[in-house]
């Protein structure tokens, strides 16, 4: 059964986008098909952490009018591909938030045709956070270890564990970090904890580059620690296959890289 997980920053700067991006291209690298799905209209976009910002495809803008119910198929297989991670982002062109509704109803489509659906998830009390709990069968809480990291987790976790029905905390680390940190940050923040993510140096080379997240090194080893752990692929059955990628792309659906 496919599976929607969503992650979201507990302060600025810890890095939620990068894991949700990480996730999303580690599963799909394992053989699921996955999107990733940006569902924070105001943050720096996910398709800009995938390095796919310029690619040609439908954005959050062409879904605004959605009605019904809609076609997983069409809307996968217009997406921008991150390799083969679809990616549904806004266009900082056109910028359109549609309604939760909508929101739902673009997710449930395509957790239908895929293994994995990734949420780049918004804070606490942004826009979308409730339709986003809705779909999400789990909630990955980033946090880090810095006092204002800390404090944010302080003041958010509480009100996200109202919120979503399965809410896991994880935590971005740098070397020297507390090597009990598994064990303190459950007992002040009593949500149980799924890992560390390390900081990795080659996280900022692949941004400034237009890359995704790096598929070696520390950051990636992380990231399939927590798959592991929360075990939502099956590779047991061949992954669902996109459309084809016929037909125009609809009208401001995208740039073109030079």
């Amino acid at each position: 059964m496919s599976r929607v997980i969503s992650v979201v920053g507990t302060a600025g700067g810890v890095g939620a986008s990068v894991l949700a991006s990480a996730l999303a291209m580690r599963a799909s690298e394992l053989g699921a098909a996955v999107v990733a799905v940006d569902a924070r209209p105001y943050g720096g976009g996910l398709d800009v952490v995938l390095g796919v910002d310029e690619f040609p495809g439908i954005r959050w803008r062409d879904l605004a009018d959605a009605a019904g119910p809609l076609d997983g198929v069409e809307i996968f297989g217009r997406l921008p591909l991150a390799d083969r991670c679809g990616v549904l982002s806004f266009d900082r062109e056109f910028p359109v938030v549609p309604s939760g509704e909508v929101l739902s109803a673009v997710v449930t489509a395509l957790r239908s045709v895929s293994d994995i659906v990734v949420l780049d998830a918004p804070r606490a009390g942004e826009c979308w956070e409730g339709e986003v709990a809705g779909v999400s069968d789990e909630v990955i809480a980033l946090t880090g270890t810095t006092v204002s990291a800390l404090a944010g987790a302080a003041a958010s976790v509480p009100h996200l564990d109202a919120v979503h029905d399965v809410l896991w905390l994880a935590c971005r680390t740098d070397r020297g970090t507390a090597a009990d940190l598994d064990q303190r940050l459950p007992h002040l923040l009593d949500v149980p904890f799924l890992g560390a993510v390390p900081t990795d140096p080659k996280v900022e080379a692949c941004l400034t580059d237009g890359r995704p997240p790096p598929d070696r090194g520390r950051l990636a080893k992380a990231v399939d620690g927590i798959l592991t752990r929360l075990r939502p692929m099956r590779l047991d059955r061949d992954p669902v296959v996109p459309a084809s990628r016929r037909g125009p792309v609809p009208r401001h659906s995208g740039r073109r890289s030079a």
